[in-house]
């Protein structure tokens, strides 16, 4: 695990936030259980594909383009291919306003 956190390329923050995830004309409950500017750890009821497009929505900061990299478990992990400058503000609002 150790060698996991070292090769993290953005630094991950936990929290448990719902959201929904969007993929193939679908939309699903999920809970977000870290997130960096680089993507997220969800907890989702649905097997979903690996390199599945998806969008991830946290109201009220918006909906982020992703792409499943990993699933083990009810665990996703997402890669975030938008905008990181966007997606960085709208971390720091998560922070700063819950």
């Amino acid at each position: 695990m150790a060698e996991a956190t070292s090769r993290r390329e953005h630094e991950r923050k936990s929290v448990l936030v719902g959201a929904e995830v969007s993929a193939e004309g679908k939309t699903y409950v999920c809970d977000v259980i870290d997130i960096s500017t680089g993507g997220a750890k969800i907890k989702i009821e649905q097997d979903l594909p690996t390199q599945t497009e998806v969008e991830l929505k946290f109201d009220p900061y918006g909906t982020f383009p992703a792409v499943i990299r990993w699933s083990n478990d009810g665990f996703h992990g997402l890669k975030f291919s938008g905008d990181r400058d966007e997606l960085a503000e709208h971390l720091m609002a998560m922070a700063t306003y819950g």
